[in-house]
């Protein structure tokens, strides 16, 4: 077996005769040797300053041992090392291979086995590299996969113009709770009052600003864990878990605080919501209570002058 062209390697070894003696069989097998390190010090910064291709590492040494020296090397410029010993032990051998060492050879080495070291180390060393290569491809393709799954969970229970919950999750918030009796939960329902007419007279557009600012003033009124969810073209609901009929009846006239907040300080049509509100409880099932305040909402409208939030 020959060396691979320009294999360049450092011989981090105390004793000045194995160091000789190292280099001369390198330089045979057509290694070039582009440094020597005295200690595991030395052998760390001389491991940063040359970047060789692989090290031979001496484990007994002054002032930092090889298996100490091999540790920092390869947790700051990882590199193939073949370590050489006196200590012929399983216990030695497993202590280098946790320290990062490829290959393990008895001093004094023979040339075949020191070549044949030199090489395994390299190639175990590369296949390491690939490994981790590979992992940090699965990882990055975990975490595109991880957030590609939270977009698909975020969209599949969100209105995508709003932002606000969708249909889907309200109606599986009305079941779980409904089954789990867990009452009171009051229910407001919201319609924007004129949204047909402003599309058809400013644009859909137009339009859409007005549920997206619907969705906010909803936001600005309820509490966090309040579920706000729009459930069709131009309607809102509200569920307030723990609120009761005389918290949910106050629901109104916070909405219309907040709507003329609002109004105030916006330059497009004025934004105007019917409201009704009813009160889950043991006499009442959520469902009807869904249902009640979808009726209560509808008679506001209906008792409301026709006029159009565009000329308002």
């Amino acid at each position: 077996m020959k060396a691979p062209p320009a294999t360049r390697v450092l011989i981090a070894e105390d004793s000045t005769l194995i160091r000789q003696g190292l280099r001369s069989i390198l330089e045979e097998q057509g290694y070039v040797v582009v440094g020597e390190a005295q200690n595991g010090r030395q052998a760390v910064d001389l491991a940063h300053s040359l970047r060789p291709d692989a090290i031979l590492m001496d484990l007994d040494m002054p002032e930092m041992n090889g298996l100490e020296a091999t540790r920092q090397i390869q947790s700051t410029c990882p590199t193939p090392v073949v370590v050489l010993t006196v200590h012929d032990s399983p216990e030695v051998v497993q202590q280098a291979s946790a320290a990062g060492a490829g290959a393990y050879l008895v001093k004094p080495p023979d040339p075949q086995e020191l070549e044949r070291a030199l090489i395994v180390a390299t190639a175990r060393f590369a296949d390491m590299i690939e490994l981790r290569r590979l992992n940090a491809m699965l990882q990055v393709r975990l975490t595109e996969g991880e957030q590609m799954a939270e977009q698909l969970r975020y969209e599949s229970t969100h209105d995508n113009l709003t932002g606000v919950y969708n249909r889907a999750y309200l109606e599986a918030q009305l079941a779980q709770w409904g089954s789990e009796q867990s009452f009171p939960v009051s229910v407001v329902v919201a319609d924007v009052d004129g949204l047909k007419m402003v599309n058809d007279t400013l644009g859909h557009a137009a339009g859409d600003d007005l549920l997206c600012r619907t969705a906010l003033v909803l936001k600005q009124t309820f509490r966090l864990q309040d579920v706000i969810a729009r459930t069709g073209g131009d309607e809102f609901v509200v569920l307030l878990p723990g609120a009761d009929a005389a918290v949910a009846n106050q629901a109104p006239a916070r909405i219309r605080h907040a709507l003329a907040n609002h109004n105030s300080q916006q330059p497009g049509p004025p934004l105007s919501l019917s409201v009704g509100v009813a009160t889950g409880g043991l006499g009442l099932p959520l469902a009807e209570a869904l249902k009640l305040a979808d009726q209560r909402m509808y008679q506001e409208k209906s008792a409301r002058p026709h006029r159009s939030p565009a000329r308002a």
